[in-house]
């Protein structure tokens, strides 16, 4: 630039912000237009009126009757208060780095026109579980103090948790906790690995268990 053209310092590092925020300002902090949900399945996801599903990013909320599986305990309760959040309301759907599942469901946080966060009432109410799931992590410290909230309160899921000690094996980089004789626990390296001798204690921390060798026994 020459003349007029040429600009001061403090102009300079202006114009440098605003074209690094237009490049690299990740688009999952933009959240959609409000819409409407059309059915909600359970806990943890619902199908918006144009046909959409959505999957609720960050949790996990226990099953209702499902083909052959039966009710976990507290599923219907958690559908109940998910339904009571936001049927009948406008909603916000909020991206992370992930958009999609291997399904094809959307991975949403889900907001109300308050800016209440549906996802993050679930899990502080105790109805649904804190699920760490790489790449999409933006709330990741929200949903593990609530859900050490929901604990402390002994609400939902957490009321009447009781359990004998025993071993289990967390892996430091999925977040999953495993029984010691799991193909997969097995897998994980000693340094990643973290004992725990109950799943409260997992929990706590954040972890969350193996599909296979726990299969949602935990809950």
């Amino acid at each position: 630039m020459t003349g007029n053209s040429r600009m001061s310092l403090p102009q300079k590092s202006i114009y440098v912000f605003v074209v690094l925020n237009v490049l690299f300002f990740p688009a999952f902090l933009i959240a959609q237009d409000a819409v409407s949900v059309k059915y909600i399945i359970d806990g943890d996801t619902v199908i918006l009126k144009n046909g959409e599903k959505v999957r609720y990013i960050g949790i996990d909320a226990p099953e209702i009757d499902h083909e052959n599986n039966r009710a976990e305990p507290y599923g219907y309760a958690a559908r109940s208060f998910n339904k009571k959040l936001i049927d009948s309301k406008k909603i916000h759907i909020e991206y992370d780095r992930e958009k999609r599942d291997h399904y094809g469901r959307l991975l949403g946080y889900v907001f109300l026109q308050d800016n209440s966060f549906v996802n993050l009432q679930l899990v502080r109410s105790g109805l649904a579980f804190y699920l760490y799931k790489p790449p999409n992590l933006k709330y990741e410290e929200r949903f593990m103090q609530a859900q050490r909230d929901a604990m402390s309160q002994r609400k939902g899921v957490w009321h009447a948790w009781s359990e004998n000690s025993r071993t289990y094996v967390g892996n430091r980089k999925s977040k999953r906790f495993h029984l010691p004789d799991c193909r997969y626990g097995t897998k994980t390296a000693p340094n990643n690995q973290v004992v725990f001798s109950r799943q409260w204690d997992a929990f706590w921390e954040g972890y969350f268990p193996c599909n296979k060798c726990l299969n949602k026994k935990a809950f």
